[in-house]
């Protein structure tokens, strides 16, 4: 499931770019000019950045086969890590991320990482595990102060295999969340479709994401749409519409959003959200779906337009 499963992810990575969707890349927005002055977590500066976020992670056991026996429910939101470095011309050489389940790092000197259409590709192989990770590249997205994404372990000895998703930034304090009015926030998502029974499967998942906040009232409406997993023989990108989501949320006191999501085909769950960057200038969050022998997990972020 390991080689293959990755060998997807760069058929998906080559889907068309969603960047449009959040305003293009750097700059743009008049959210992001209004706080000019604050300092950006993730920059195109040389060294290393730190953030700390939240996610969820979801274990598919294996049979004897390699048929996906038994998938469990996803995990209580947990804390992670990820931190990102630059070398001297500000190309990214490295990620490493920590969860409860996985602490890796990824170097591009040890050709383990990629840049493939905004997204950054870890991946390594070794003794029959697998341990990859897909992440925003957040200056190409438009992104000063989060990123999100999503890994997998994948361990063909004991046909145990985990799947993640995750969200990290600079989170908004209570104190500076607006108190009223409304925004719309534009961005993508960025996720893993795992589907068990005799024909079992992985897709990774690409969509256009966008959240309404209404500060006052303390409540979100969130949807995706154009959803992709991959492209086809012939180059052409693989629309799937039953993945699109949408759902209702609600913030509680400290401003963190959370709510019941559903995709037009069928699948249901929840979905958490922060809003990151002075004012509230960035939202992201992960979600967390299945039904039946299905589940889609993944993340995704958005600028205020």
């Amino acid at each position: 499931m390991g080689q293959s499963a990755f060998l997807r992810i760069l058929a998906a990575l080559a889907a068309p770019t969603l960047l449009a969707a959040c305003g293009g890349g750097g700059g743009g927005g008049s959210g992001a000019s209004s706080f000019a002055s604050t300092p950006a977590i993730f920059s195109a500066a040389p060294g290393k950045v730190v953030a700390q976020g939240f996610g969820r992670d979801f274990a598919v056991q294996d049979d004897e086969t390699a048929k996906i026996a038994r998938m469990s429910d996803f995990s209580a939101v947990s804390a992670v890590e990820l931190s990102l470095t630059r070398n001297a011309a500000g190309a990214v050489s490295e990620i490493a991320l920590t969860t409860p389940h996985l602490s890796t790092a990824w170097s591009k000197d040890d050709k383990q990482l990629s840049v493939d259409d905004g997204l950054l590709v870890g991946y390594q192989s070794k003794a029959g595990r697998t341990l990859a990770a897909v992440i925003a590249a957040p200056d190409q997205a438009g992104f000063e102060h989060q990123t999100f994404g999503f890994w997998y372990d994948v361990d063909a000895s004991s046909g145990l295999n985990r799947f993640g998703a995750v969200s990290v930034g600079q989170e908004t304090a209570a104190a500076d969340l607006p108190k009223s009015g409304k925004a719309t926030f534009l961005g993508e998502a960025v996720g893993m479709r795992v589907v068990g029974g005799d024909s079992p499967d992985f897709q990774i998942l690409r969509a256009k994401a966008r959240l309404e906040a209404d500060f006052a009232g303390r409540t979100a409406s969130f949807r995706t749409t154009e959803s992709s997993v991959g492209r086809d023989a012939a180059g052409a990108t693989i629309f799937d519409e039953s993945l699109n989501m949408s759902g209702a949320l609600s913030a509680a006191a400290d401003g963190r959003l959370s709510g019941r999501v559903e995709t037009t085909g069928g699948l249901a769950g929840s979905l958490d959200a922060r809003f990151y960057g002075p004012g509230a200038t960035e939202v992201g969050g992960i979600f967390s779906l299945n039904g039946g022998s299905e589940s889609l997990s993944g993340g995704f972020g958005a600028r205020r337009e």
